[in-house]
């Protein structure tokens, strides 16, 4: 994201780089919560990677679909509501930042899955994978930030980081089924958060609403959806009293 701005202020102008930096701001500090998320289990990672390679693909893939669960709770609210969190954080004079807020908020989600497959990498000591895969999405980065800022300003930059992150991702997937296939994560997740994503995003249709209103609404179909197809791991359910299972 960073570097996508650098990029910008060079082949655009100040109001283009303002335009991207206002809600870059707001995603550089929920840019903090996946690596607070993973790095909280990383160290029973590596004693898993060390010795009991089925616990940690187990481990793996339960934190994955937390954080592919927690990236679309972030998605749908920052979507849904970029006018007004703009206005919170900006001010009226940066209006046009909500559609690159949008944009941004796609690379976040991205960055969510990004971190559970870094820390795989790590886990397992594959470290040069790791720089390759770190130096690949910086280098996409800048030559689509570059490309695409010059010829679409802040939106082209914003594309350029959701390209870097999800380029950043498949290649991570490769690399661990490379080192060690059964870490691999599974992907059965990911179309039921989209159906929830894409069902609370359908808010966008119904006239008239606030986007405050939009994104209170839509958070709360977003989170009843994955609760009913079972997107949640058990284990984050049974961690509150609420949701337990009564034993029968």
């Amino acid at each position: 994201f960073r570097a996508a701005m650098i990029m910008l202020s060079i082949v655009s102008t100040p109001t283009e780089t303002g335009y991207f930096g206002a809600p870059f701001r707001i995603t550089e500090v929920l840019l903090l919560v996946p690596g607070l998320v993973v790095g909280a289990a990383f160290p029973i990672f590596a004693r898993a990677a060390r010795d009991d390679h089925e616990r940690l693909g187990y481990g793996l893939d339960r934190v994955f679909q937390a954080c592919t669960v927690l990236g679309g709770c972030l998605l749908v609210p920052l979507v849904l509501g970029a006018e007004f969190v703009i206005e919170v954080v900006a001010g009226d004079e940066f209006a046009d930042s909500a559609p690159v807020l949008r944009i941004q908020a796609l690379a976040l989600m991205l960055a969510f899955l990004n971190s559970v497959v870094f820390y795989a990498l790590l886990s397992i000591r594959r470290y040069r994978e790791l720089l390759l895969l770190s130096g690949g999405a910086l280098a996409i980065s800048i030559a689509l930030a570059a490309a695409l800022g010059s010829a679409s300003g802040a939106d082209g930059a914003a594309v350029a980081t959701v390209v870097a992150e999800l380029c950043a991702l498949l290649a991570g997937f490769i690399a661990v089924w490379r080192a060690a296939p059964s870490l691999v994560p599974s992907f059965g997740v990911i179309p039921r958060v989209g159906l929830a994503v894409a069902l609370a995003l359908a808010v966008l249709v119904l006239p008239g609403l606030s986007s405050v209103v939009a994104a209170l609404l839509g958070t709360g179909l977003y989170l009843a959806v994955i609760r009913a197809v079972g997107a949640v791991p058990q284990e984050f359910l049974e961690a509150f009293p609420l949701t337990r299972r009564r034993p029968s």
